[in-house]
């Protein structure tokens, strides 16, 4: 097996790119709210910062894609799990079996929490997902032949490694995990596409969880701007690039939110086939 290298480049990106890109996003709502339109900011962003400014804004930028890549994985993943479960489950034909608000008071207050700071994900996967069945693209099983063949190797697998958990269990264990290690260790050839689609959709997490974060940004910048007219006619010469934006804004986040979850789903059914491709 080759090594895992630690820390690469794309790594790298994946982390400087969101937190350089949630800057850009903060300085374009205040300039808006400020009254210019996007032409104008567009055009007026000439920015040469001398070498150590240029540090100084990487090692921001770097920063900043840590907590976010953290702060992602505990909202945006969290509601995914907690909506549809894990994709090693729902590929499986495992029913997620709870509701998103089930559990202790502080879980639900937690959950709640989560929903505010991602309301365009949640508003957007409700009328999307569910009503019109987007959800249907990035949350749908296998069929059963292809179940059957990665129930069959798993049950190899688990007697190879001395594992007793029966398959009729699965739905209480993280068998995933399992199958992923044995993957990482036994099969060079399909490391490369997991590692990619893991990048790719934690790259996809941060995006989805900036998109949430500048949507309450510019949302609270309008409302703000609200008190600042006399007339309706004024606040709506006044904020129509804001409004557009927020519009905007709101497309593009379920839209990542899509496209995580696509590739969330790409990196467990790699690892799934495999299984089914080894010789256990």
């Amino acid at each position: 097996m080759k090594e895992q290298n630690p820390f690469s480049l794309y790594d790298f990106f994946g982390y400087l790119i969101p937190g350089a890109l949630c800057l850009v996003i903060i300085y374009f709502i205040e300039q808006l709210q400020n009254g210019y339109d996007p032409q104008c900011i567009l055009l007026n962003m000439t920015f040469t910062p001398s070498l150590i400014q240029s540090i100084i804004l990487i090692i921001v930028s770097y920063f900043i894609g840590h907590i976010l890549n953290f702060l992602s994985s505990a909202t945006v993943e969290k509601y995914s799990f907690w909506k549809y479960d894990y994709p090693s489950k729902y590929l499986m034909s495992i029913n997620h079996g709870e509701k998103y608000f089930r559990g202790p008071f502080h879980i639900q207050l937690w959950r709640f929490m989560v929903g505010i700071v991602l309301f365009p994900i949640v508003i957007g996967d409700y009328f999307f997902g569910n009503k019109l069945k987007f959800k249907d693209i990035y949350v749908r099983p296998l069929d059963v032949f292809l179940i059957d063949s990665i129930k069959t190797k798993a049950e190899r697998l688990f007697q190879k490694l001395n594992l007793n958990r029966p398959l009729h269990q699965m739905r209480s264990y993280d068998y995933h995990r399992i199958f992923a290690h044995y993957v990482l260790q036994n099969s060079d050839a399909v490391n490369g596409k997991t590692s990619n689609y893991l990048a790719l959709y934690g790259y996809l997490r941060c995006i989805s969880l900036i998109l949430s974060i500048s949507f309450w940004i510019a949302m609270s910048n309008m409302i703000k701007a609200i008190w600042e007219y006399h007339t309706i006619r004024e606040y709506i010469n006044g904020q129509i690039y804001v409004t557009t934006f927020i519009l905007i804004n709101f497309f593009m986040c379920y839209l990542s939110f899509m496209a995580f979850m696509k590739f969330y789903r790409r990196y467990s059914l790699e690892n799934l086939m495999a299984i089914i491709t080894m010789d256990i």
